[in-house]
């Protein structure tokens, strides 16, 4: 770990370059060697090529962050406000966005198989060429989404909100 000019930045090697970087009070990685399972009041604004599969990040503000070319695969988002957020070449299999504020995020070449968006507000949120199959939108606010060459076989859209502010 290291601490250059107030930014704390903690480095998980994966046989790459990679690592997380978030403001100075990151609380806790508690495993080593590519986990992170809990990044409570982290407040992480990028997350660049690495392994955080399992991390807990809900209720965070993570607005405006950007994980590109990661592993978040069952990372829990629940209640987490990812508003303007870029989410690029990433794997959020089976992770929970239950509540989650997505809106005006960017979502691209990305994977959230079986991802849980339940009740999160998509409002503005432009999809490219992502998979999100079997996922679970229900109830969520889809305002203004823009999406294009994404799968979307199997997706639960009971209830999907498409004009209300959310």
């Amino acid at each position: 770990m290291n601490i250059f000019s107030g930014i704390f930045v903690a480095t998980l090697f994966l046989g790459g370059q990679s690592g997380i970087v978030a403001p100075e009070g990151l609380v806790q990685l508690q495993e080593r060697f590519g986990k992170v399972t809990n990044l409570v009041n982290a407040d992480v604004t990028t997350i660049f090529e690495d392994n955080v599969s399992g991390a807990n990040f809900a209720g965070q503000n993570l607005s405006g962050a950007v994980i590109t070319r990661s592993n978040v695969s069952g990372a829990d988002f629940s209640g987490a406000d990812l508003s303007g957020a870029t989410l690029d070449a990433s794997n959020f299999t089976g992770a929970s966005f239950v509540g989650a504020n997505l809106s005006g995020a960017t979502i691209k070449d990305s994977n959230f198989i079986n991802a849980n968006l339940t009740g999160a507000c998509l409002h503005g949120v432009t999809i490219f060429a992502s998979n999100f199959a079997d996922a679970n939108l229900t109830e969520a606010n889809m305002t203004g989404v823009e999406i294009k060459f994404t799968n979307l076989d199997a997706v639960n859209m009971t209830g999907v909100v498409e004009d209300a502010n959310c």
